[in-house]
């Protein structure tokens, strides 16, 4: 071969690796920016669902709460409505008696 057809394929080929090695470089960081981008996502994901787990806990504990207080005053409605009944009668009784 000719030394400028040498020349010219050395030149060739030292181009086409420089490309291929520029091409690796941008991939390389193409794929450094997804997975970036994919650990944000992940840890925003992780960040919804433990507030999303958190605020579960506390809607449970107040409907608890809120159940607990409902039977609470269910039994003082029952114990006053008993009283009531209670001296309903003994206030008739005497009424009936008064009449008498």
């Amino acid at each position: 071969m000719p030394p400028n057809t040498n020349e010219a394929a050395s030149k060739a080929i030292i181009a086409f690796e420089n490309e291929q090695r520029r091409r690796e470089e941008q991939r390389g960081k193409e794929e450094a920016v997804r997975k970036k981008q994919r650990e944000r996502r992940d840890h925003a994901s992780a960040t919804a669902q433990a507030a999303l787990e958190e605020a579960g806990r506390e809607h449970d504990e107040r409907v608890a709460k809120i159940e607990a207080e409902r039977d609470a005053l269910e039994r003082k409605s029952e114990v006053e409505n008993a009283r009531w009944a209670k001296q309903k009668d003994k206030l008739e009784t005497a009424l009936r008696r008064a009449s008498e």
